[in-house]
This record gives C-alpha cells, structure tokens and sequence, in this order.
C-alpha cells in the first residue's frame, strides 16, 4: 500500500507577508503543481496551478480557502479551455467553455448549478441554444430559429 504522505505535496515557504505565506506545491515527482498564497492554513488570493509540462492549468482568486472571483482553466497546449466566476466555491454567472477551436459554449450557473440558457456559438456566431432549470437539461440542442420561434420572449 502506497502512503499517504507520499501524495501529499511538499509545501516551501517562498515569501512572509504580514499573515499571509506565498508558497509553492509540488508532486511526488518534485514537479510544482502550485504556488500561491496561504493565510490561517486556508489558500487566500491569487493562485496558479500546473499542468505535468509546467504550463498554467488554472489560475484564479481564493477567500478563506474557497474559489472566489474569475478563474481561467487551461489545456496542456496552453489553451483557454473555461473561464467564469466562482462564489463560495461554486460556479456562479456566466461561464465559458471552449469546446473546440470554433466551438464556444456559454453556461449560466447558479450557485454551482446549470440555470437558464446555454448559448452555443461557432465561429463567433449564435446558432444553438438548449435550456437547464436546477441542473437538469430541458429538451435538447434547438438551433437558434426554432428556438426563437418556440420561446418568443426569451432573452438572453
């Protein structure tokens, strides 16, 4: 049986600031996986995480050890794959998600559940739209003319 002290993370104490710590995370292969700040043993501010290659895998802000504000999710070929806010640690608002190079989908979330519309554009136009009321998927993909002609005073 493998340890659990081998998959913890190695934590280095990079910069002191008032009551707050900078630091560093690194895997068992002493590879960093992330660095940011720590305050009262919970991640604070500014955080950035790492792919296997050392390229940005996420990036955004904690409060008191919980994902706060806009974050940035990237592939390991450093590119956009989501972005959107978080509150308490749950994704909140409209979200991002690139799905492909011309394939763009915009979610909307409520306290970490898919509510209202979903938006699919590609290559950079409007052209499918589907809707989630509490998570669950209402109907399916409807391209843009039959939904406008189906829900008349929806608006998004």
């Amino acid at each position: 049986m493998i340890s659990k002290f081998m998959y913890s993370t190695l934590i280095l104490i990079y910069f002191y600031q008032a009551s707050k710590t900078y630091t560093y995370q690194y895997n068992a292969e002493n590879q960093i996986i992330a660095a940011g700040w720590v305050a009262n043993d919970q991640k604070v501010d500014y955080w950035r995480f790492y792919h296997s290659t050392g390229k940005i895998k996420a990036k955004g802000n904690y409060e008191n050890g919980f994902k706060d504000g806009y974050w940035f999710y990237y592939d390991a070929k450093n590119n956009l794959k989501a972005e959107g806010y978080y509150k308490n640690n749950k994704r909140d608002s409209w979200w991002t998600i690139h799905t492909s190079e011309d394939l763009i989908e915009k979610v909307a979330y409520v306290n970490g559940r898919k509510e209202g519309y979903c938006l699919r554009y590609k290559k950079g136009s409007l052209y499918e739209v589907k809707k989630y009321e509490k998570n669950i998927l209402l109907g399916s993909w409807n391209t843009l003319s039959k939904f406008k002609k189906d829900n008349p005073n929806a608006s998004f």
